[in-house]
Formats: structure tokens, sequence, C-alpha cells
């Protein structure tokens, strides 16, 4: 069995002691070994499951690579007889490419984590790691360098970095890899290049590449054949969570697991059937338009479609004939798969971001050739009205004697996600668990509680919401909602027709944004104007209403007999300009009348 870097029996150093291993025992899991010692042994692709370590298989890689003391330096001097010049020998050159920017910080920050020495952490290569020749510089001293994919094709091409010099190159996320991407065409030029320098040696470099996404890998003809031949590799390794050593590992130690069921809201319960009653709309025309599908009625279900990679399959099943298709039958694959997303997007966002999804959804299918069918189904009206009423209602006061004729009004409902509700109430049973227990013993130490989300917006919601509440949270997606909805009112007000074109749901989200603006930052600044200077607020109460001061009268009249001499000038530049010259005189005395108590308390 090949060599691990938590397994590899370390030579003595110079006090007589044994070294320590690369990677300290119980970091790295019983299967990441077994991989680890078979994609050393050759060439391959290797694919986790989600989730089992891929980001620590590739860094023990680097920590193996990176020591020329104890990892593969050694083991090739040891295999050709030549153990006393290990210390002399050069230092690998090894590519690592693919990891994207958290990674690449994860991936320091666990080699440091391990006791890696400073000098064999990898080089992170960026834009701003100079120019070329300063690069060609750091690849001629070797070690491991992270970069990306556009600055190594480069300084391939431009010789900076030859390939006859590069000892091997780790690909992470191997998925991505096609004929056509960037990364086959690096593999490309440097097999080529080691095979015509090497000749009838062995000495042809290695490709390590990485996966776990086994799904994005089976999608598509014969994708592994395909991936396998841009990688320039024949091995594949599988490891998915069934795997014996990986099931072993994952029993020996189970958690303790309480699963909580958190039921939707009426209105997303409503909105749910008329996703799915629009999935079934979608799916009876697709039936009736083509009979290029081997489907049954089980398989054609909207179980399978919210569940399954439902849209994929029916995709992978018209890929070659997608050309006989009519447009109508491609747009309701699409429509599919838009569904889909909706059904996730209902349970993931709240319900302003839900709202806007559906407006965007809408807005697309209205500039599209072919728009979708199913905007047009009642399933999509009931859609459309229960998503708004999780945001706001209009509602029409009966009249009165008084009120002959009353107004609309808009009501802000704002609805919590059942989600977040959930998590509060974990965390505040968590927080009273731990109270008690303080209360017993003063020494518990703090408590530490590890929330996992899905994405970064998920992230960026839960923080947001667990930080300043559920009220700011909303009014604050609420108000960049309205003020992004309001763009093309405000451009209607400003026109000479005014809010006369403006309908009655639009002119009453346009009067809100200024309410939704005051809740979460307060009165605007004039009033804040006021309340810092009393005498100005006083001055302000005491003037009639539609008063002109006199400073304006006066302007007025400057305006009026500088009309009389100037016949050339059109009427329209007149009245401009007098308007602008009051805004400036107006300005102007507001903030005399801010200083003059200023210099006076100064005197």
């Amino acid at each position: 069995m090949s060599p691990s870097p938590s397994t590899k029996k370390q030579a003595p150093n110079k006090s007589g002691q044994p070294r320590e291993p690369l990677i300290p025992n119980g970091q790295l899991p019983a299967y990441l070994a077994e991989a680890f010692g078979e994609l050393y042994a050759e060439d391959g692709l290797l694919v986790l499951g989600k989730g089992l370590g891929l980001l620590s298989l590739v860094a023990s890689f680097v920590r193996f690579y990176g020591d020329i003391d104890e990892g593969h330096a050694a083991i090739v001097a040891e295999d050709t007889n030549e153990a006393h010049e290990t210390k002399a020998a050069k230092v690998p050159l090894v590519f690592v490419l693919g990891l994207r920017e958290n990674e690449r910080k994860s991936l320091v920050a666990m080699l440091e984590m391990w006791g890696t020495p400073p000098e064999l952490i990898p080089t992170m290569i960026t834009n701003e790691s100079g120019q070329g020749k300063d690069r060609a510089l750091m690849y001629s001293r070797g070690g491991i360098f992270v970069i990306t994919t556009r600055i190594l094709i480069v300084d391939l091409l431009t010789n900076t970095a030859d390939p006859k010099n590069i000892d091997g190159i780790l690909v992470a996320h191997a998925e991505h890899v096609t004929e056509q991407s960037t990364e086959a065409f690096i593999l490309r030029i440097f097999r080529t290049q080691k095979q015509l320098a090497a000749g009838n040696t062995q000495n042809m470099g290695f490709v390590k590449a990485f996966s776990d996404a086994p799904g994005a890998i089976m999608s598509g003809f014969a994708k592994v054949d395909k991936i396998l031949k841009a990688l320039h590799v024949r091995r594949l390794y599988l490891y998915p969570r069934f795997h014996a050593s990986v099931a072993d590992e994952l029993e020996s130690t189970p958690p303790n697991v309480d699963e909580l069921h958190q039921e939707l809201s009426p209105r997303m319960k409503d909105i749910q059937s008329a996703i799915a009653a629009a999935v079934q709309t979608c799916i009876r025309e697709l039936k009736n338009s083509t009979s290029l599908l081997e489907w049954s009625d089980t398989d054609l279900s909207v179980e399978n479609c919210v569940t399954a990679n439902f849209d994929m399959a029916i995709s992978r099943q018209l890929e070659h004939d997608w050309h006989r298709l009519r447009p109508t039958t491609k747009q309701l694959v699409q429509d599919l798969r838009t569904l889909r997303t909706l059904f996730q997007s209902l349970i993931q966002y709240d319900c302003v971001g839900f709202w806007k999804l559906l407006h965007a959804i809408k807005t697309m299918s209205a500039a599209s050739r072919h728009p979708s069918m199913w905007l047009l189904t009642p399933a999509a009206d009931m859609l459309f009205r229960k998503s708004k009423e999780r945001i706001y209602t209009l509602s029409m006061p009966k009249p009165t004697e008084k009120v002959q004729s009353p107004v609309a009004r808009l009501t802000p409902i704002l609805e919590e996600h059942p989600k977040w509700r959930l998590v509060r109430q974990i965390l505040t049973e968590i927080d009273e668990k731990h109270e008690k227990k303080i209360e017993k013993d003063e020494k518990v130490g703090p408590a530490t509680v590890l929330i996992m989300v899905k994405d970064e917006r998920t992230l960026d919601t839960v923080r947001t919401y667990l930080v300043e509440g559920k009220q700011r949270t909303m009014n604050m997606r609420w108000l960049r909602f309205l003020q992004q909805y309001n763009d093309r009112s405000r451009s209607v007000t400003n026109s000479s027709s005014g809010t006369s074109k403006l309908s009655e749901e639009s002119r009453l989200l346009l009067e809100e944004e200024s309410r939704a603006r005051n809740v979460l930052f307060g009165a605007g600044k004039g009033k804040d104007r006021a309340r810092r200077n009393p005498a100005v607020s006083g001055e302000r109460k005491r003037k009639q209403l539609n008063a002109v001061p006199d400073y304006v009268k006066k302007k007025r009249r400057i305006a009026v007999e500088r009309g009389r001499g100037e016949q050339t000038r059109q009427a329209d530049d007149l009245e401009r300009s007098a308007v602008l010259d009051e805004a400036i005189e107006e300005a102007k005395h507001d903030l005399d009348e801010v200083i003059k108590p200023e210099s006076r308390r100064r005197a």
C-alpha cells in the first residue's frame, strides 16, 4: 500500500528521535488516508461525497509534495537509492488549480493548524504577484503555488513557467473541466511538453484531480469519460458515503440528532399548491407536445419534479433531438426548471426576496419571444396574489357620512419566515439551558453554537436576522424593494402629469417608501435640524402658511425688471432663471440664519 502523510514512518531527526508525522494523528480520517494512498500510487480523478473533506485531502497533498525531507522527494530518493542526496534535491514545482477564494484561505489556515513550517506554506499567485519576470524567479525556486488558470496559461504560453520543470498539477473541482476549458488546455501543454522532454523515461509528471460533486459529473452523455480525457488520466476513484471505509468512520461516532419539522404558514402552503398546479399544467402540455419522452405517469409527477433533478433528466432525454423540438416545447422544459427553482426558493428566501424573484421571472417572460404560458393560468394568479399578501395588503374603507370618497390604504404585513422563528426559539432554549448550568456550576464556560447554512445569501440573512432582529431586518428589505420598485413611479411624477398617471397601488407604494424610511431612520433632515436649533424651529412655527418671505419678494421683483429689458429671451428661460436664483437665495438665507446666532454667542 502506498504511504499516506499520517501513516508513513518518518526518519529520525538529528537528535535520534522519530520525526512527527506530516499531518497530526486524528486530523485526517481513515478513509481520506486510504484515498490519499490510492491517488498517490497512480494518477486519476478522485470523487468524494459532498462534505467528506475534499479540502483536507488537497491540503494533505500540498503538505506532502512541499516537504523534500519527509514527503514525496524523500520517497523518490529512497526508490532510486539516492537517500544521501535528499537534502540537495530540487524542491518540486507543483501548481494547484481550481480553488475558490475562500478555499484558498481555508487551505492556508488548515496547513497552519497542522503545524506546517512557514516556508512550506503554498504561495498564492494573484494579479498582484508582480510581473512575469518576478513569477519566473519564484517558479525557478520551486514550491507549491496556488494559482488561477488565467495566470498560469499566460505564463505557459510566454514560457514564464517552463512545462518541463513542472513536477505536477493538482486540480480541484474537476467537475468543471471540459475539453474546451482552460484547465484542459493547461494539462495538454503540460503532458505534451513533459512527454517530449522525458523521452522513454517515466518522469512524466503527475496530475491529481479532485471533485466532491458527483451529481455534476453524472449529468450529460459520457461526462466521466470526457473529464478523464481532458485531465489526461485513466483511473477513477469513488468514495461515496456508503463506501466501507467512509461508513465505518462515520458510524464510529454517530451524532445525537434531534430533527425538527417546521410547518409552512397558510399563505406559503397556498403558494406551494399553486406552484404544484402550474407544474402539472406544464407536464400535461409537455406530454402532448412531444413523443420523444419515455416517461411513465408515475415518473411525470409533481413529487419527482420537487425532489429529483427532474428538469435535467428531461433535458438529457431530449438532448439528441433538441434541434427538432418546437420553441414551445423548449420553453416548457425551461418552465419546469423555473418552477422547480420556485419550490426551493419558497422555503429559502424571505417574503420580499421571493416576491422580487417572481417579478424578475414575469419581466423576463414578457421580454421573451416565447413567453411562459403557465403565467396565464389561474395557478399563476394565485401564486402572485398570495406572494403579495405576505408583504402588504390593500384595503378600501367603507364610505361614511364624514368621508364620502375614502382612499385605499396599504398595510405592510412583512411575514416572518417560519425557519427564522424556529432558529430563534432553538437559540433561546439553548441560552436558557446554559444559564441553568451556570447557576448550578460557576465553572461552566460560554456556550458555542454552530449554525450551518446552504450558501452566502442565507448566511447573510440569518446573521442580519439574529443581530438586528426580525422587525428591522424585514423593514430594511422592504425599503430596498420600494426604492427599486418606485424608480419608474418617480420618473412619472417628475413629469408634468404628476401622480395622475400612476395607478392607485403605485401611488400607495410611493408614499409607503417615505414611511418605511422614517421607521428605520427617523424623521427627515429638516426635523433633525429643527431639533438641533430650537430658535429656527420656533420661528418657522410662527410663520403663516404659504407666506412669502421679504427677500423672496425682492428677488422676484428684480427678475421681473430684468425680464423687461431682455425681450429676446424666452419666457420659459426667464422663469427657470428666476426659480434657480430664488432657490440659491433661499439656501443662503437659511445659512445666514444658522450662522448669526453662533456668531452672537462667540461675541
